[in-house]
C-alpha cells in the first residue's frame, strides 16, 4: 500500500494521502491588486487558522498506512491566458465595422479554486471543490469603432477516490464524480463615437455531467518534496441562454436558447513542497479546454445582421499554486 517510509503531510493526495496541491494569487497590472489581496487573506487565514490550533504529530496519526489527516482544505490561486481561437468576427466589407479585428473569449485573467476533502477509510476518500475563472476584455479598435468581449466560468466538483496499489515510486488515485458548469459571456460594439454600445450579445450556459481523473505523485529523494500531475475530463449537458440587443434602430432585443453538449479535460503538473506538519505548497502549470463552450458568430455588420456559425472552443493555461492546510 501506501508510503512505506514516513512523510511529511500532505506530500500525498489530499484527505485520502495523496497528491494535494495549494495555491496563491498571482496577477497582473490593476487584477494584481486584487487577486494578490485576496490570496494574501487566504494565505493568513490558513496561517492563522494553524497558530490558533497547532496539530502535534499524535493529532495527525497516519490512518492504516496513509501518511496524511483525514480532512483537509485548500486554496488555489494563479493566472489565465486565452489561446482560444477568435469567436467573434466582423464583416470585412461592412464600412462601419469592417477594419475591426476579430475576438477570442478574453484576454488574460485569474483563476481560484476552493477544496474541501476527507479521508472515508484506507482507501477511499471524497473532495468538493468550486473554482472560478475570470478573463478580462479583449479587445479591437480602430478609428471611431471599437468591440470587445469578455469571459467568466465557475464550475463545482462532487467526486469520491480511490487509492490503488503504488507502482514503484508512483502513487496515484483514481476520481469519478460529477462536474457542474456556468459560464458568462459578453460581447459588444460601437461605431461613429457612439458612447454607447450599439450591438450586444449576451450567452449563458448551464451543463453538468459525470466527470473522471487521476492524480499522481512521484516522491523526490527528499521526503518534502515531490512531483505531482493531475488530469481529468468531463462530458456536460446543458442549455444555453443567449440573447442579441440591437440598439442601431431602437432597441430590438431577441433571446433565444438550444441545447449543447460540452467535452472539458483539465490538465496540470506541478512541484509540492511540504511546509512544517500540517501544510503543503504546490506550485505548477494548468490548462483547461471546454469544446463547444462559446457561441461562434461572423459577419457582423452595422445594420444588425450576422451570421450564426455554432460552437467553438474555450482554451485556457497559466501558472498557479496552491495551499492545503490540515483541519484538526
Amino acid at each position: 500500500m501506501l508510503c512505506h517510509q514516513k512523510a511529511k503531510p500532505f506530500q500525498n493526495f489530499g484527505v485520502s494521502g495523496r497528491c494535494e496541491l495549494t495555491y496563491s494569487y498571482c496577477m497582473m497590472g490593476y487584477r494584481i491588486r486584487q487577486y494578490f489581496l485576496t490570496s494574501t487573506a487566504i494565505v493568513a487565514l490558513a496561517v492563522s487558522f494553524e497558530l490558533a490550533e497547532p496539530a502535534h504529530a499524535s493529532d495527525i496519526e497516519p490512518v492504516g498506512n496513509l501518511d496524511l489527516p483525514t480532512a483537509y482544505i485548500s486554496f488555489e490561486g494563479g493566472i489565465f491566458f486565452d489561446a482560444s481561437s477568435s469567436n467573434i468576427r466582423f464583416d470585412k466589407d461592412d464600412s462601419k465595422l469592417g477594419d475591426l479585428g476579430s475576438l477570442q473569449p478574453g484576454d488574460w485573467g485569474g483563476q481560484g479554486r476552493f477544496e474541501l476533502g476527507q479521508q472515508l477509510n484506507n482507501d477511499w476518500d471524497y473532495r468538493v471543490g468550486i473554482s472560478a475563472v475570470f478573463l478580462s476584455e479583449d479587445t479591437s479598435s480602430h478609428n471611431e469603432a471599437e468591440a470587445s468581449q469578455k469571459t467568466d466560468l465557475q464550475t463545482l466538483d462532487l467526486e469520491v477516490g480511490y487509492r490503488p496499489e503504488d507502482v514503484g515510486p508512483v502513487q496515484s488515485r483514481l476520481f469519478a464524480g460529477l462536474r457542474g458548469l456556468h459560464s458568462s459571456t459578453e460581447a459588444d460594439w460601437s461605431y461613429d463615437g457612439a458612447n454607447d454600445k450599439v450591438g450586444e450579445f449576451n450567452d449563458d450556459v448551464y451543463a453538468i455531467g459525470p466527470r473522471v481523473g487521476a492524480d499522481l505523485l512521484i516522491p523526490l529523494n527528499s521526503s518534502d518534496v515531490a512531483l505531482v500531475g493531475s488530469a481529468s475530463g468531463a462530458l456536460l449537458f446543458g442549455n444555453v441562454e443567449s440573447s442579441y440587443d440591437y440598439r442601431g434602430r431602437g432597441s430590438e432585443l431577441t433571446r433565444w436558447s438550444n441545447s449543447e453538449t460540452i467535452w472539458n479535460v483539465d490538465a496540470m503538473a506541478g512541484v509540492s513542497f511540504g511546509i512544517g506538519e500540517t501544510a503543503n505548497l504546490t506550485l505548477g502549470y494548468r490548462a483547461s479546454r471546454y469544446w463547444g463552450l462559446m457561441s461562434d458568430r461572423s459577419d457582423i455588420q452595422a445594420d444588425g445582421d450576422f451570421s450564426k456559425d455554432g460552437r467553438s472552443d474555450l482554451l485556457v493555461h497559466g501558472p498557479f499554486a496552491r495551499l492545503t492546510v490540515a483541519v484538526p
